[in-house]
């Protein structure tokens, strides 16, 4: 693995304390690989052979419930790992994770990466705090869904994009469809389309296709 490549994993949470040795290491029981759109990574209920860090890309991460319905838990960003749950457990992968842009993503083996763990307890440590910081976000979404309206839920969604922006006029490229942006929501499509249209009659934002603009951030995060 080349240097450079070193140098990004380095920028992964997970591993942002290994040096470089302890990088060469688990660089050798790391694998590029690159995915095109709507690529299925894993199915909820396949055997766990190792997890990914996501370098380019986005990865949808959702679940089916009995009756078929798809639900999303979250969107996974350039930086960010996952499926490492399954790793640790020994069990099947608990949700299914599928591309929806096309993605670079580097997997990293069960068994090599459970040697590494036993090899370097920062390592582990790294991982519990990873592990931890996941349960919280997963906290804070059950809080909003229980406590928060719809609109505060998908204009927090859009200020979270947005907030970074220097300027008060963002414009944002959603990854999601409006239906699969409403089930991560925790909305029903129609009531989606029904906010959305109205932020757009109060001036806050325009949107065209997955394109959004954001007028007014200040606005926005009023809603919130």
């Amino acid at each position: 693995m080349h240097l450079e490549e070193l140098l990004w994993l380095k920028t992964v949470p997970l591993f942002n304390n290994l040096e470089l040795p302890d990088l060469k290491q688990l660089a050798s029981a790391t694998q590029l690989r690159q995915y095109d759109k709507h690529h299925i990574l894993f199915f909820q209920g396949d055997p766990c052979h190792g997890f990914f860090c996501l370098k380019s890309g986005a990865v949808k991460i959702s679940r089916s419930t009995p009756d078929g319905k798809k639900v999303v838990l979250r969107i996974a960003r350039p930086g960010e790992s996952f499926a490492e749950v399954p790793v640790l457990d020994g069990g099947p992968y608990p949700a299914t994770a599928e591309t929806v842009k096309p993605s670079l993503l580097y997997f990293i083996q069960k068994q090599d990466f459970l040697a590494l763990l036993d090899r370097y307890p920062a390592l582990s440590r790294k991982l519990i705090a990873n592990l931890t910081r996941r349960c919280r976000y997963l906290v804070s979404v059950i809080e909003d869904l229980t406590l928060k309206q719809a609109h505060s839920r998908l204009a927090k969604y859009l200020w979270e994009q947005a907030y970074q922006k220097s300027s008060n006029r963002v414009l944002i490229t959603l990854t999601l469809n409006k239906g699969e942006l409403a089930s991560l929501l925790g909305t029903a499509p129609e009531t989606f389309s029904r906010i959305l249209r109205r932020f757009q009659e109060e001036g806050i934002l325009s949107v065209q296709g997955k394109r959004v603009t954001i007028h007014d951030l200040q606005k926005l995060q009023a809603q919130i």
